[in-house]
């Protein structure tokens, strides 16, 4: 509470210290009558772009780079976690072992590479793999957009590699939908409702096992039940929004081509608490406090040996305030930002196969604070556009097992600016150069136990890691036709390698450089109005300075997706070409060429009630999600059902 006190009288400060803005920042998030439009119309020109953004609450930071968007009506998967949504996007790929948990990898960089956040709120789960955001159910989900590039620099660390933005649902209706998924036999209720300023949903999923296309059993299933609930008025000519997204999630299966031979995991219980308090002067400023509160278990079986309890509990605290402001003769803001860890417990227990107690030992007690202060800026000149950014951070991470009690302080000071040029109504060009960072995580310092890939030894020496990113944009765009070519470099120092000590032990170390690059391209058109097409293309190759291939890369891949609009409906086929990839590193394995399929129908059979047909690898292809090398295949042939009731 003191340290909240601090903050809040420096907040109140600073805010006295600053004349009024002029402007505020336009929404970052497509409005509700502008998706209205894309479902509506299929011109390309009607399609909706979003700038790169900070989400403060739908406020724009003044990125000169897009945001990558996907809305729930576009996206076609199993739909089991946000991962499924992400891979039908260039440059974003699945990443590490499969089921509810799977991770996702953003040009080439995953696990604390890359920063999630919920309608502004990051996650931060310490999880060796990465977040999945695994704990929220799509259902609450209305849109996506993810920022790739150098621009994330105003983000902190962990944003190397971008941000994925999730935003939940706020429309002033009801809806009910239920559905079915065959082979795991995936069922899902979900009722929303919206009135004035009020919004909640209730949702329950639960899915057996499912099969790859060969009929083995994938341990991939679970049952979760979520809420949320969202108050939006204006207390004293302030905007004042509260949240509150809790979960729980039981019997999470972990889908490893060691099951079930060699090593069974289980996850019996996962607990989230997702809340938000903000207050906005919609001209001025915005002021938010947020809490992530997570707890959760795992149970590992070595067949035939023993058994590996976890413990895991942390809090994630936070508090940002910043101001519009035109002191440099354009737009932009100043604000400070505060995100602190407390309470981060993961306790250890051994059983016997018999289940009687071998050992028990705590494996981290750790906390960490992390204080920045940053400041943007935007100018116009006609038909050139520029931004700058600045951000400094401090961080302070402790250990507090009194055997291993060990402390660390670091700071960094990052910056990033970008140039758009419209050089005609139809081409534009865009350059991008920026620095960011990524302090170790507390488990990578510190963490020293038994998981479900086997022993990790943390290395509490580990120095941040480091990057500086270059990206060139072209792109072109008429009536019926849209082409846009991305490339990227990013040069990484000191990069924080997971390696082998040996078949069952990992740890960590720094490496001397590293560099990823890439491209992307992406080509759309509509030469029929009911018809679009977007064919897109990624590429990238990572290295270190010794020539080895980087981890969690992007394999090569051709996607065609296909919308028509029907009379009462729409359908939509997305068509992936993944091709071999025979570069991989330590801890992972070569790809093969593969062909997924995936289609889906939506009919409207009344003004009130629609009906959709969905089928997900339809060729029942056998494939690994990533080159990961205790992956399992992924889910074979998967038809869904679902009906939406909105009155």
């Amino acid at each position: 509470m003191r340290l909240f006190s601090v903050v809040l009288a420096v907040l109140i400060t600073i805010h006295s210290n600053f004349s009024s803005a002029s402007q505020i920042f336009p929404s970052a998030e497509p409005d509700r009558e502008s998706k209205k439009l894309v479902l509506s119309e299929s011109r390309l020109i009607e399609k909706i772009s979003v700038s790169a953004n900070r989400n403060y609450l739908n406020q724009k930071t003044l990125m000169a780079f897009p945001a990558d968007t996907l809305l729930v009506n576009e996206q076609l998967s199993p739909n089991r976690s946000i991962a499924d949504w992400l891979v039908q996007l260039p440059g974003l790929s699945l990443n590490g072992q499969g089921g509810l948990m799977q991770s996702y990898s953003l040009r080439g960089f995953s696990r604390a590479r890359i920063r999630t956040e919920v309608d502004g709120i990051p996650l931060i789960t310490d999880r060796r793999a990465g977040n999945s955001a695994s704990f929220i159910t799509p259902d609450f989900i209305s849109s996506l957009a993810v920022q790739k590039g150098a621009s994330s620099t105003i983000y902190g660390s962990g944003a190397i590699g971008g941000v994925v933005n999730l935003y939940t649902i706020a429309d002033n209706n009801q809806k009910f939908s239920a559905s079915h998924q065959s082979n795991a036999k995936q069922q899902s209720l979900s009722f929303s409702y919206g009135v004035d300023q009020y919004q909640g949903g209730l949702s329950y999923r639960k899915s057996g096992n499912s099969v790859d296309g060969n009929g083995q059993v994938l341990n991939d299933g679970f049952s979760q039940t979520s809420a949320l609930f969202k108050i939006q008025t204006q207390v004293n000519n302030l905007d004042f929004l509260f949240s509150w997204l809790p979960s729980v999630s039981k019997d999470i299966g972990k889908s490893s081509a060691l099951y079930p031979q060699e090593r069974i995991t289980l996850y019996p219980e996962e607990i989230h608490s997702l809340s938000q308090i903000q207050f906005r002067s919609s001209r001025d400023w915005l002021f938010k406090l947020f809490h992530h509160y997570q707890n959760w278990d795992s149970e590992v079986e070595r067949v035939g040996k023993r058994i590996n309890l976890t413990q895991y509990q942390a809090h994630t605290l936070g508090a940002l305030y910043y101001r519009n402001h035109n002191l440099f003769f354009g737009e932009g803001r100043i604000g400070l930002d505060w995100l602190a860890r407390q309470g981060v417990n993961i306790d250890e227990t051994e059983l016997s196969l018999n289940r009687t107690v071998n050992f028990q030992q705590s494996l981290i007690n750790g906390q960490q604070s992390n204080y920045a202060i940053f400041v943007d800026e935007h100018w116009q000149f006609d038909s050139v556009k520029l931004m700058t950014g600045l951000r400094y951070d401090f961080i302070h991470q402790e250990n507090l097992i009194v055997e291993q009690k060990s402390a660390r302080s670091k700071h960094k000071l990052n910056g990033t600016f970008a140039l758009t040029w419209q050089a005609s109504p139809h081409w534009s060009f865009r350059t991008e150069y920026g620095t960011s960072f990524r302090f170790p995580s507390l488990t990578e310092l510190y963490f020293n136990g038994d998981t479900p890939r086997g022993l990790t030894v943390g290395n509490s020496n580990l120095v941040p890691e480091t990057s500086k990113g270059f990206a060139f944009d072209i792109q072109y765009q008429n009536d019926n036709a849209e082409i846009a070519l991305n490339s990227y470099q990013q040069h990484i120092d000191n990069y924080i390698e997971r390696f082998r000590v040996d078949p069952n032990t990992r740890s960590y170390r720094n490496l001397s450089t590293g560099k990823i690059t890439g491209l992307e391209l992406s080509i759309g058109w509509q030469f029929i109005d009911e018809i679009t097409h977007k064919l897109s293309y990624q590429w990238q190759q990572g290295e270190d300075d010794k020539g080895e291939t980087l981890a969690d890369l992007n394999p090569p891949q051709w996607q065609l997706n296909t919308t028509w609009q029907l009379t009462q409906g729409t359908l939509q086929s997305n068509l992936r070409y993944r091709i071999a990839n025979d570069s991989y590193a330590d801890g992972e394995q070569p790809l093969q060429s593969a062909v997924i399929l995936d289609f889906k129908w939506q009919w409207l059979l009344t003004e009130q009630l629609s009906i959709e047909l969905s089928a997900n690898n339809l060729f029942s292809k056998l494939y690994y999600g990533s080159s990961d090398k205790d992956a399992a295949f992924q889910p074979g042939r998967t038809v869904g059902l679902s009906f939406t009731w909105q009155p």
